[in-house]
């Protein structure tokens, strides 16, 4: 779920749902892979739609992705879709105060993280 501050502070009435495969911890930190397809949701009053259906389409008929795959990713998507129009979590909650604790450091890279990284490619 991403969502973007305003200029003025506030946070964006949109909420972008970028579906992808639960991230797995590697010994450098995490990995993730991108499912193609995202919605995009606002509330008041609500409005959905999808985003990049051509791509994943697209990715099915080049074989990137199989049809399968596909048809898990839609399903994931529809299940996001029903959270949000039931005000479901994450949507039930007023996440409009939380920011993150100003004493946090900002995340750093582990050492070597390129070489680790590329060592697992073929």
């Amino acid at each position: 779920m991403w969502r973007w501050l305003e200029a003025d502070g506030s946070w964006s009435s949109t909420f972008y749902m970028n579906l992808e495969q639960p991230w797995t911890r590697t010994p450098i930190g995490y990995d993730n892979h991108d499912w193609i397809l995202d919605l995009v949701v606002r509330f008041s009053p609500f409005q959905a739609g999808w985003k990049d259906v051509n791509e994943l389409e697209w990715s099915v008929e080049t074989g990137v992705i199989s049809v399968a795959t596909a048809n898990d990713i839609q399903t994931a998507g529809r299940r996001a879709l029903q959270s949000a129009e039931a005000h479901g979590w994450p949507f039930d909650d007023d996440w409009s105060q939380w920011l993150p604790d100003d004493d946090w450091p900002v995340p750093q890279m582990a050492p070597r993280w390129r070489e680790v990284a590329l060592a697992d490619r073929p």
